[in-house]
């Protein structure tokens, strides 16, 4: 495969990827409605507002979840297929699908208790440690 045939592949994996995830709004799926948000505020933000299972489940997603995951997993065996099984920019594009695919498990989880796990595969904790420090995410805002 020639350099220029690569790249055009690349970039319509890349390209696709992006079209995909367009739909998967994370903040806009969690996020609490105004009056929710005010009233919390209001109050010292000591006491969480009532959001749960429910509540979530009468908030729909964007998107179809089977049928994008359905998408994404296809979108992956199209980079292995075209780019190759341990291609390095390949395997970036693959690892984005795999975060994308945690993202809507977690999603689908919002108000549950299997939403947190997946939030802290993605995005960490703040518990967790910086690469090269002692301290971790928690303390180093502490001191800050």
């Amino acid at each position: 495969m020639s350099v220029n045939d690569y790249r055009n592949k690349l970039q319509a994996l890349s390209d696709q990827l992006v079209t995909l995830q367009k739909p998967i709004l994370i903040l806009d799926a969690i996020k609490w409605p105004h009056h929710l948000r005010q009233t919390f505020f209001d109050t010292g933000a000591k006491t969480l507002p009532a959001v749960d299972t429910a509540y979530y489940q009468q908030q729909k997603l964007a998107f179809q979840p089977a049928n994008k995951r359905e998408e994404l997993k296809a979108l992956k065996r199209a980079i292995v297929k075209q780019l190759g099984k341990h291609d390095t920019l390949g395997k970036i594009l693959q690892q984005t699908v795999n975060q994308y695919l945690i993202v809507i498990d977690m999603l689908e989880q919002r108000g549950q208790t299997g939403f947190l796990p997946l939030s802290r595969q993605l995005y960490g904790s703040a518990r967790d440690h910086l690469r090269g420090d002692r301290k971790t995410i928690l303390e180093l805002g502490e001191r800050l």
